[in-house]
């Protein structure tokens, strides 16, 4: 096996020496770069079987390394992190037979099966059509997908959210560069209305330096925001530029009414974009003067409303379960 795969690294390092790269045309190009994408699958899968087996052996401790991770770090020329990942995803995918076929067959990249494997072993029944999103969806919509499912593992959604308010957190470090710099950790509901009041005053600090023939970065402008909302200083100030923080809450009727979500008949009660939120926590941010609420009744959207509406009466729910908006002397049901 060893004489094999010495083989086709030759093989490999010769195709790639000799290669002539301005004579390829559009497609060649195009097909040389999908063989080496499948190439580089193939070595992540040959990675991952043999990783447990690194870490059983004193190899790396004969090498000088401390860790078995530090010894693949060094010899992958990647970051100790990584390798630490990479470790952890060969040990889930060692218990679950399709998903290392899958790696086997090159059909997977390294992100691909942390997610399905991570998500696989949290939730046993879910590898199948998490290796079928691998195929046919992008690694975001997997990502996205696999983490839901992690977290629907942990618990309710109520438990969740209790879990995630103690893990809240804030702190800052000073770093080589001699920056101020940061971490946070937030709930959903209290993450989108940092980000969102964030991204808004960045917004007017993007149009006053266009104005001013200036530009910068989004995140100097991102940056310039953070300051200026916490410090007071900036359009924050002005009254008739700062329209306050929105979080959009999206809750499907029947949650909203029986106080809890059932997922399996596709309810949902989310800050999209940040995370699922418990249906009492979304009912307490019904007072908040700038909320925005989405009702749904399944995929139908039923009302989007501001509170603002609804506390002047503007919006009602009718005796028969419909949310209407009132305006011009007749009700009318939103669109």
């Amino acid at each position: 096996m060893c004489k094999g795969l010495s083989e086709v690294l030759a093989s490999a390092r010769a195709s790639v020496s000799s290669m002539d790269v301005p004579s390829l045309t559009a497609a060649e190009a195009a097909n040389t770069f999908e063989s080496f994408a499948e190439l580089e699958r193939l070595a992540v899968a040959g990675k991952l079987m043999v990783a447990p087996k690194i870490a059983q052996s004193d190899a790396w401790a004969r090498a000088g390394h401390r860790t078995a991770e530090e010894w693949m770090a060094q010899t992958s020329g990647t970051s100790l992190g990584v390798a630490k990942a990479t470790a952890e995803t060969a040990k889930r995918v060692a218990e679950l037979p399709a998903t290392a076929e899958a790696l086997r067959s090159g059909a997977l990249s390294l992100s691909q099966a942390a997610a399905v494997s991570e998500a696989a072993v949290a939730a046993p029944g879910t590898e199948a059509e998490l290796l079928e999103l691998a195929r046919s969806e992008t690694v975001k919509t997997l990502q996205e997908r696999a983490r839901r499912v992690v977290l629907d593992s942990r618990g309710s959604v109520e438990e969740r959210y209790e879990r995630q308010r103690k893990l809240r957190s804030f702190s800052t470090w000073t770093d080589e560069e001699g920056m101020t710099a940061g971490r946070f950790r937030l709930t959903p509901d209290a993450g989108a209305a940092l980000v969102n009041r964030i991204r808004a005053e960045a917004d007017r600090h993007y149009r006053k330096a266009h104005k001013e023939g200036r530009q910068e970065s989004p995140e100097n402008y991102a940056a310039d925001a953070l300051v200026g909302l916490v410090t007071g200083h900036g359009f924050v100030g002005d009254p008739t530029k700062s329209k306050g923080t929105e979080v959009v809450v999206l809750v499907s009727r029947e949650s909203l009414r029986r106080g809890t979500v059932d997922p399996a008949a596709g309810e949902v009660c989310e800050v999209p974009g940040f995370g699922a939120i418990p249906v009492s926590r979304a009912r307490e941010l019904l007072a908040d003067a700038f909320l925005k609420g989405v009702l749904v009744d399944g995929k139908r959207v039923m009302c989007g409303f501001d509170n603002r509406e609804k506390e002047a009466g503007r919006v009602v729910e009718t005796p028969d379960g419909r949310w209407v908006r009132l305006g011009e002397g007749r009700d009318r049901s939103p669109p």
